[in-house]
C-alpha cells in the first residue's frame, strides 16, 4: 500500500517507515524460492514467466508479491489459485471506487473517528489531550499547543502509561508508548528515554498527536501476548448487507508497543469469522514470515484457540459500519480489552498483505470479485 504525502511527519515516523519496509528478507525468500528449483524444476527463468503471467491478472502482483506470498511453490498452489492474489499497489484505486472519498476523513482522522463513534455509543480508547500547534481546535478534548504545556502534561496531568499516536497517522507509524517521565525526560516502553523538546521535535506540531490511555489485555489472553492484541474485522457492504470478508488477530510480541505485523517478533492468526477460532499462525522467521505449526510455542498457543466475546466484536463492526456506509469496503480494529471490544480505529479499505499472509489464500474470491466489479472496479479476467 502507498504511504499517502500527509501521513509523512517527523523523525520516528521516517524511522518507522523504514523498518516497515526492511521488515521482510526478501532477498531470503528469492534464495529459498531458487532452492525449491531441486524439488520442482521451477528455475529462476521458469518464476520469472510464471511471475509475468500473473501480473496480468486480476490482483497484478508485482515480483516482490509473488515472492513473499510463496507463489513459485506448486507444491501450495495451482496456478488458478495464485491469481486470487492481489497486490497492495491495487489499494488506492479498489478504494477510490468503494468508498466515497468525502467520507474518508471521518475515518482516517482519528479525533473525528473517536467523536464520531463515541457519540453513537462505541467503546473507544479514552483520550487524555492532544498536541497541536496548528489552528484546528478539538472540541472539549485537552489541547496542548507548545512544548512548556506539554512538559505540564507529561509532568503532572497524564495518566501513565500513555499511548501517543499521530491523528492522521496509519500502521502504527510514529507511535510511541510513554511509561512516565522523571526529570524532564520521557521514559518509553523499551527503556529508553528522550528530553520533552526532543520528543516534540519527533512529531509534526501542525497536524496534532494523541495521548490516549493505554489498553489492558484481556485475561484470558496473557498468556499469548503481555500487551493488547486487536483484531483486525474486513468487510463490506453489498445490496445493503454488511458482509464480513475477513478476520485476523494480529499479537505483538512483549517487546514492540503495538502489534502491527511489520514489527519484528509479532504474528498473526487467521481467523474463522463465524467461530472466533484460530485456524492458521503465521510469524517471523529470519524475517520470512512463515506458518507455525502446533509445534511451535506460538503454534500451540494460538492455534484452536477462540478469542473471547467474539460475538461482540463482530455485532460491533456490523453496527458500526453502517454509520459509515458510505465506505463501501472497510475495516475495523477492534482491542480485545479486559473490559470487553474496543474500537482502536477504523479504515477505509484494508491493506491486503495482512490477510493474505495470514490465511495464506489470496482476497480476490468471488464474492469480492462481484463487489469491485458492482463498485465499477475494472478488473482483469483469470488466465487460464
Amino acid at each position: 500500500m502507498t504511504i499517502p504525502v500527509s501521513v509523512y511527519q517527523g523523525g520516528k515516523v521516517a524511522e518507522d517507515l523504514k523498518s516497515c519496509k526492511n521488515n521482510i528478507d526478501s532477498n531470503a525468500i528469492i534464495r529459498r524460492s531458487l532452492e525449491k528449483r531441486k524439488k520442482t524444476g521451477k528455475g529462476l527463468f521458469g518464476q520469472i514467466l510464471e511471475y509475468l503471467r500473473l501480473r496480468r491478472s486480476p490482483g497484478g502482483l508485482d515480483l516482490k508479491d509473488y515472492y513473499v506470498y510463496h507463489l513459485y511453490d506448486d507444491s501450495r498452489y495451482s496456478f488458478a489459485e495464485k491469481q486470487r492474489f492481489v497486490s497492495d499497489r491495487f489499494y488506492f484505486k479498489i478504494v477510490e471506487k468503494c468508498c466515497d472519498k468525502r467520507w474518508w476523513i471521518l475515518a482516517d482522522d482519528k479525533y473525528w473517528a473517536d467523536t464520531v463513534l463515541r457519540a453513537h455509543g462505541f467503546p473507544v480508547p479514552e483520550t487524555q489531550a492532544v498536541f497541536c500547534e496548528g489552528d484546528r481546535e478539538f472540541g472539549s478534548v485537552h489541547t496542548l499547543h507548545d512544548n512548556d504545556e506539554l512538559e505540564k502534561f507529561f509532568g503532572r496531568e497524564a495518566q501513565y502509561p500513555v499511548y501517543s499516536k499521530p491523528v492522521n497517522g496509519i500502521a502504527s507509524l510514529g507511535n510511541f508508548l510513554i511509561e512516565g517521565m522523571q526529570d524532564a525526560s520521557l521514559r518509553f516502553h523499551d527503556g529508553s528515554q528522550m528530553p520533552v523538546s526532543d520528543f516534540a521535535a519527533q512529531i509534526d506540531r501542525s497536524i496534532g498527536q494523541l495521548f490516549q490511555s493505554t489498553l489492558l489485555s484481556h485475561p484470558d489472553l496473557t498468556d499469548v501476548c503481555g500487551r493488547v492484541s486487536t483484531v483486525r474485522v474486513i468487510l463490506i457492504i453489498q445490496n445493503g448487507e454488511v458482509k464480513i470478508v475477513n478476520t485476523v488477530w494480529k499479537v505483538p510480541d512483549s517487546r514492540n508497543m503495538a502489534d502491527n505485523f511489520w514489527r519484528d517478533g509479532n504474528c498473526l492468526g487467521a481467523i474463522d469469522s463465524a467461530t472466533g477460532a484460530v485456524e492458521r499462525v503465521v510469524g517471523y522467521v529470519d524475517r520470512i514470515p512463515k506458518e507455525l505449526s502446533k509445534e511451535t510455542a506460538m503454534g500451540s498457543a494460538m492455534l484452536g484457540r477462540k478469542l473471547p466475546r467474539w460475538q461482540e466484536v463482530i455485532d460491533l463492526c456490523v453496527t458500526g459500519a453502517r454509520i459509515f456506509a458510505p465506505l463501501r469496503f472497510q475495516s475495523w480494529d477492534i482491542a480485545l480489552t479486559e473490559s470487553g471490544p474496543v474500537v482502536v480505529e477504523v479504515n477505509p479499505g484494508s491493506s491486503f498483505v495482512l490477510s493474505q499472509i495470514a490465511s495464506g489464500n489470496g482476497f480476490l474470491t468471488d464474492e469480492f470479485l462481484e463487489f469491485l466489479l458492482e463498485t465499477g472496479c475494472k478488473t482483469k479476467r483469470f488466465a487460464k
